[in-house]
């Protein structure tokens, strides 16, 4: 496998540091709760009751189980930091988790379609300026200093030092450097799309799907007609990824020259996954921006005692102000 110079691990907090209309952890359970309050009211028969649609459109009916299984998310929900751990501590049931599920779809595709990134088109109508409006976000600054000097030419090779391993389902990474190299570089779109489709961008709990395609999965589809669809393709917090998938991460994280967080939590499981042999010996960066104090104590120690001290670069700041302070010790 390839060696990478720097790998970049993205959080929900770099999804929503990207555009706001992503929502983290507690907004998008809050988005979920309201959701599913209005399908019960209801009963399937709303023009935005996208699970109990995509429950129909799986086949064999919508049922009083399935009412059940929303009304639980509802009433618990609220005692829960995020659908995630909500799912996990009900396990037990799997019609909670399936409802959930297309209760995650739903929302992200939503806010797919609601992102500045859904206007970009392979027609280039308007793409330069939706792209200028991310100059200084964090992938921004990646691409604009990832090939800083480099000939038109050449710029897709420096995209090949760099990795991302997100633990998002959204898919605003890929669509935006796809239309990038498209507008920017003048790379006509099916090698755009293909280079894109073939970079080492790996979604850990899976994705909504390809965001090029033509179906319900495309890049922005209503969530009315893709939530089931979608939710086909991610896993949740308490599901067990595939060991083959689980090895690939680790070995693309294993030899990199740096890591950088954007977004994360750092949350034990994920770090597990990530690092299975324990730290990586490489420096290390990381947004902690509203971290808590010994959180991110417990986190400099895990890096610091495994590359000795000053591994862990913590940046009290947001993805993108992190980028814009740090590229030139990534990029040299």
């Amino acid at each position: 496998m390839a060696r990478y110079d720097t790998v970049f691990i993205l959080g929900a907090g770099a999804s929503y540091d990207l555009d706001g209309s992503f929502p983290l952890g507690t907004t998008l359970a809050e988005l979920i709760e309201n959701a599913l309050a209005v399908e019960i009211a209801n009963r399937g028969n709303g023009s935005e009751d996208y699970v109990a649609h995509a429950i129909m459109t799986r086949g064999g009916g919508l049922g009083s189980p399935h009412w059940e299984a929303m009304r639980r998310i509802v009433d618990g929900i609220c005692g829960a930091a995020s659908i995630d751990q909500f799912v996990d501590e009900w396990s037990d049931k799997p019609l909670v988790a399936e409802v959930a599920k297309l209760s995650i779809a739903s929302q992200l595709m939503k806010a797919e379609g609601d992102s500045r990134l859904c206007g970009l088109n392979f027609r280039m109508v308007g793409n330069a300026n939706i792209l200028r409006s991310y100059r200084n976000s964090w992938l921004g600054t990646i691409v604009s200093k990832a090939g800083a000097g480099v000939p038109r030419r050449n710029f897709q090779q420096c995209l090949e030092r760099i990795a991302f391993i997100t633990f998002n389902y959204d898919r605003s990474l890929e669509w935006y450097l796809a239309h990038y190299l498209q507008t920017t570089q003048d790379v006509p779109e099916e090698e755009a799309v293909a280079f894109v489709r073939a970079m080492p961008i790996k979604h850990v709990y899976g994705s909504l799907g390809d965001p090029f395609g033509q179906d319900y999965q495309a890049y922005g589809a209503a969530p009315m007609g893709s939530a089931f669809y979608a939710a086909k393709g991610i896993k949740t917090y308490s599901e067990e990824i595939h060991s083959e998938d689980a090895a690939e991460i680790a070995e693309i994280v294993k030899d990199s020259r740096e890591i950088v967080f954007l977004g994360c939590a750092l949350h034990a499981q994920n770090m597990g996954i990530l690092f299975p042999g324990g730290p990586p010996m490489c420096k290390t960066y990381a947004s902690t921006l509203g971290m808590r104090q010994r959180k991110l104590h417990e986190i400099r120690s895990y890096f610091d005692n495994a590359y000795g001290v000053g591994a862990f670069v913590a940046n009290d700041a947001s993805c993108g102000d992190m980028m814009n302070a740090i590229w030139d010790e990534i990029f040299t």
